[in-house]
């Protein structure tokens, strides 16, 4: 199969685990003959000022030390994607379809990877946490700064180390959702998943006829990418903490470990600008889940 003819994604990596769980779940869930799986880091050079320090001993010692970590940072880059090539390659990925890429940090990470995902990709992948503490701290500014900018392609943010096939789709007859089961069904064409269509309301009895109307048409939409009747289910849940509560919930009732939303999901404006948006509200509370986000 011609490169052209792959989806490609951008793996977000660092060295961390939370990292090679994204690789993981690209291993799990995508099909590994039309999949490029590119390993993205971004590294961050020695800074000019360090390379123009004095030549005198406190000078030389705090320079060696600096050098010190930057390639021991290189050596556990290396050691991680010789771990995620093997993950990848267990996974029936082909040597040619997994690429690693270092890039010298040229803006920020955000940036950067930002950058790179509108070179073609299908899809940007990345963990929940950072090699550090303090990227654990930034982590939903980081998120959400590419939950902003990230457009047309789903972002995809990891939790937990083990995954299933299994993926929930918060639906609503709204646009953003159409485009979600679409590009979840073009993604995930060649896998062997099993769809779950949730759409959370605020009573079951408000248009009952409207609503399933709705979630034929996203059964259909999945049929159009070769999807069975056999590994599709929808369900109408009634709105009773939140729905970004509820939805969590019910994927965890199907064994779900992947929630697809769109960006403002299923709450009015004025709800996003009262109690915090949807998808910010499934991101904390899916924590051991993949999230697909589409802006």
């Amino acid at each position: 199969m011609a490169d052209e003819q792959k989806q490609k994604i951008l793996i977000a990596v660092d060295g961390s685990e939370q990292s090679l769980n994204a690789v993981r779940y690209v291993a799990c869930i995508m099909d590994p003959i039309s999949t490029i799986a590119v390993l993205f880091n971004v590294e961050n050079e020695m800074p000019q000022w360090v390379k123009e320090m004095g030549d005198d001993s406190y000078n030389r010692m705090k320079t060696a030390s600096i050098k010190q970590w930057s390639l021991s940072r290189k050596k556990v880059i290396k050691g991680f994607f010789d771990e995620a090539h093997a993950i990848l390659v267990n996974a029936g990925f082909p040597e040619d379809n997994i690429r690693p890429v270092i890039r010298a940090k040229q803006v920020s990470i955000a940036a950067d990877i930002l950058d790179e995902s509108k070179e073609g990709y299908s899809a940007v992948v990345m963990g929940r946490r950072g090699i550090s503490k303090l990227k654990d701290l930034l982590f939903d500014s980081f998120a959400q700064n590419l939950i902003g900018k990230i457009k047309d392609i789903p972002l995809i943010i990891v939790g937990g180390k083990e995954f299933s096939r299994s993926i929930m789709i918060a639906y609503d007859p709204a646009v953003w959702s159409k485009r979600n089961v679409n590009c979840v069904g073009s993604l995930l064409k060649s896998s062997s998943c099993n769809f779950h269509i949730c759409h959370a309301v605020a009573s079951k009895e408000i248009e009952r006829e409207r609503i399933e109307r709705s979630m034929e048409e996203a059964r259909n939409l999945l049929h159009r990418f070769g999807k069975p009747d056999t590994c599709i289910s929808s369900k109408v849940i009634p709105i009773e903490r939140g729905a970004a509560i509820d939805i969590v919930e019910a994927a965890l009732d199907h064994n779900c470990d992947t929630i697809v939303v769109g960006r403002r999901g299923l709450l009015s404006f004025y709800e996003e600008q009262i109690v915090g948006r949807f998808t910010e509200k499934i991101l904390k509370k899916a924590t051991q889940m993949a999230v697909w986000i589409l802006a």
